[in-house]
């Protein structure tokens, strides 16, 4: 990457560094609750749930702990973990509907302009990108 565009490539490297830290944080393990799941996840964006799940129960090598938003429904609400997909399923359409008409108001505000329009954008492909990349990514495809 950095042959191709070495100051876009040193731009992620803080990025990546946090996110890898993210991935073998050890309050991972100590999560029961949505809220602290989700402040967590702020700065750990999230796997694919199969994936994440086949590694906790056969012990990654690096020490992969289940940490899913799926994990702390299901404790939480007391059901098992296809219940907790449906659960969050609507709850999460519900909050892109909440940022689409957070980003409507923003738009009429007088300091809106395009840096804060592309950043917008930027968190919608960011998170859209995110979903659509965990379904379909082979790192997180569990073989049968």
């Amino acid at each position: 990457m950095r042959n191709h565009d070495k100051a876009l490539a040193n731009s992620v490297v803080e990025p990546v560094i946090t996110f890898m830290r993210a991935q073998t944080d050890k309050t991972r393990l100590e999560i029961t609750e949505l809220d602290r799941y989700l402040e967590y996840r702020e700065h750990d964006v999230g796997k694919g749930w199969r994936a994440m799940v086949k590694r906790a129960q056969t012990g990654h090598r690096e020490g992969a702990a289940l940490c899913s938003a799926v994990k702390v429904m299901a404790e939480s609400a007391g059901v098992d973990f296809a219940a907790s997909k449906r659960i969050l399923w609507p709850m999460i359409r519900e909050w892109e509907l909440v940022h689409e008409e957070l980003a409507a108001q923003v738009e009429k505000h007088p300091a809106y302009n395009e840096r804060l329009r592309e950043y917008i954008v930027g968190l919608q492909y960011q998170m859209s990108g995110n979903e659509i990349w965990s379904r379909t990514t082979l790192r997180y495809k569990v073989k049968s």
